[in-house]
């Protein structure tokens, strides 16, 4: 017969709050690189259909592309783990009741 061993649940609990401490950075560095050359293509493209022929110009809009893409990605990234980090802590809380 298995004994009840109180030390295994905090064990659980506490490796959950550990795993959640870097979930948020995490999910902010994944949406970042993700979202960078993304956008980037988007801008690209966007640019090159509202002023095809100008070189510079499609340049500008990758650069600017990636700067709003990494932005977006960062901050998609940042609510998806805000909700990871609560969906642990609540997984934690309910193996200590």
């Amino acid at each position: 017969m298995i004994q009840y061993d109180p030390n295994i649940i905090y064990e659980f609990a506490t490796r959950l709050y550990k795993q959640a401490k870097y979930i948020i950075a995490t999910y902010i560095i994944v949406g970042v690189f993700l979202g960078a050359p993304l956008g980037s293509v988007a801008g690209y493209f966007i640019i090159k259909e509202l002023k095809p022929g100008l070189i510079l110009s499609q340049i500008l809009g990758g650069t600017v592309g990636l700067i709003f893409g990494s932005i977006l990605g960062g901050i998609i990234g940042y609510a998806i783990g805000i909700e990871k980090v609560f969906e642990l802590k609540l997984k934690a809380q309910t193996a200590l009741c």
